[in-house]
This record gives C-alpha cells, structure tokens and sequence, in this order.
C-alpha cells in the first residue's frame, strides 16, 4: 500500500501577488490596538486640554496622528477649529510625546453631548518646566518636602 502522506515530487513554487495589507496585519494589529489606549488617556484630561468647550465636543477616535472631535453644534465645531493649536499640545503633552498632529471635528448632535466629568486632572507640565522647578528646589534637604515644592512649583510655572 502506498503512503498517501508523502508527495511523490516537490510541489513547484508559486509566485503570486499577495495583498501587503494580509502580510501586515499581525505586525500593525498591536499598533492599531494601541489607538485606543491613547485616546483613553486623553479622555481624563480632556476638561483641561479643552476647558471652554469640553462640554460641546468629545474626542471620538485618534488615528493617524488625527484627534477626531465629535461636536454638539456646528458652532462648537467652528470655536473648536480656532483652538486646534492648543488642543494638539495639551493631547501631545497628555500623552507624553508627538502623536495629534492635526485635529478633524466633525458634528454629531446630540450624540455628542459630553457627560461633564466629576473630576479632572490638570495637565502635566512640559518637561523643561518640571526640571526648571526640580532645580530651583535641590537645595531642601527633606525628601518628600522637596518633591511636594517641585511639584507645586512645575504647577505654577506650568501657567
């Protein structure tokens, strides 16, 4: 009885052209993934990136270096446009480093309603802020003091 397991021959090699996006799907997937995790960073602080209008619009996905804004009203979505700048750095120093690199606001009505959130966290100071003020206290002695007075300091000199 023959063995039906083993080919008689090598099968010929195929040259076919096979989509990249299949080849790369396991490579980007932990990438895409990750969009998410950004856009649930930016989402306790969204208050202090956008304090004027956090209750009129909610970030609704970051892809591609684009922070998609869901507005209430076309209003909300004209003043957001004339903020774009700072909302691109309170997102990039959120999230600790150069991802919004544009902003795209797109009107949802009342979908879009933003529940106001009870507690906000301020935004962190840029990092030569936090060195300036880490530098101006290295001269107390007290551990925990000295880390309370630079945070407090990084704070201050933040506005």
């Amino acid at each position: 009885m023959e063995d039906k397991l083993q080919p008689s021959a090598p099968l010929p090699r195929r040259r076919k052209a096979v989509a990249m996006g299949g080849l790369l799907r396991d490579v980007l997937a932990p990438a895409a993934a990750k969009q998410g995790v950004l856009l649930a960073q930016i989402m306790p602080f969204w208050p202090s990136i956008c304090p004027l209008l956090a209750n009129y619009a909610v970030p609704e996905s970051l892809r591609a270096g684009t922070l998609t804004l869901a507005a209430h009203t076309s209003s909300a979505q004209r003043e957001l446009q004339f903020i774009t700048p700072s909302i691109i750095e309170g997102a990039n120093i959120v999230l600790g480093y150069t991802v919004v690199q544009q902003v795209k606001v797109v009107v949802r009505g009342e979908a879009a309603k933003a529940n106001p959130l009870k507690l906000t966290k301020p935004l962190p100071p840029l990092p030569q802020v936090a060195d300036k003020a880490a530098k101006v206290c290295q001269t107390v002695a007290d551990d925990a003091l000295r880390a309370a007075l630079t945070a407090l300091g990084a704070q201050v000199l933040k506005t």
